[in-house]
């Protein structure tokens, strides 16, 4: 599953949504369906939970699509 770097990855990605918590992969969709956050990040948040077979493939242009907003 996840390595450490990936769950780094999420924190900063938290982070970067103004949410403090801590980030867990099992968690993503119940903090995503539970927090105030745009729609737009909440969808983010679920796509990095989708995202968990093809990790590595995928969080480069999910981080980049963070960065455009």
């Amino acid at each position: 599953e996840f390595e450490v770097s990936d769950t780094t990855v999420l924190f900063k990605v938290a982070k970067d949504l103004g949410t403090v918590f801590m980030v867990l992969p099992d968690n993503i969709k119940q903090i995503a369906t539970e927090t105030s956050v745009s729609r737009l990040e909440r969808s983010t948040l679920i796509s990095f939970l989708e995202c968990r077979s093809d990790w590595r493939q995928c969080k480069n242009s999910v981080l980049a699509s963070l960065n455009v907003r």
